[in-house]
Order: structure tokens, then sequence, then C-alpha cells
């Protein structure tokens, strides 16, 4: 399993590369961090919908796009 993440880690990474090339915009990996998050409220969604959005429009408005992982 490890290989095969790896494996998939790298592919990734090439193909920032590749759609990175050229005159269009670079490719900036975000880490969300919703992992292992626990959300008990309505008032915790709308916080983290809050700090999604802010974090990935912060990128978009640098010009760059932008790949979850």
């Amino acid at each position: 399993m490890l290989v095969l993440q790896r494996s998939e880690g790298e592919a990734n990474e090439r193909l920032d590369e590749i759609l990175s090339a050229g005159n269009k915009p670079l490719i900036v990996r975000v880490d969300l961090s919703l992992r292992n998050r626990e959300l008990t409220s309505e008032a915790d969604v709308e916080a983290l919908v809050t700090e999604v959005r802010e974090r990935l429009l912060e990128q978009i408005h640098a010009g760059v796009r932008v790949r979850l992982v």
C-alpha cells in the first residue's frame, strides 16, 4: 500500500509540473487539514467552510491554480 501511495504522490507532483509549464499559472498544492477534525454544531460547520473558502481564495487571488491534497 505504501508503494502505491508513494507512486500516486510522485505522479501528482509530475502532473503539477506539467500543468505549471509555460504561461499557465503555477499549481499550488493545498492541504486543508480536514482529517480527524470534529464538528459538533452548525457554527463549527460554518467556521470550517469560512476557513476553507479563505484559504482557497487567497491562492486564487494570488493567480495560482489549486490542487487539493
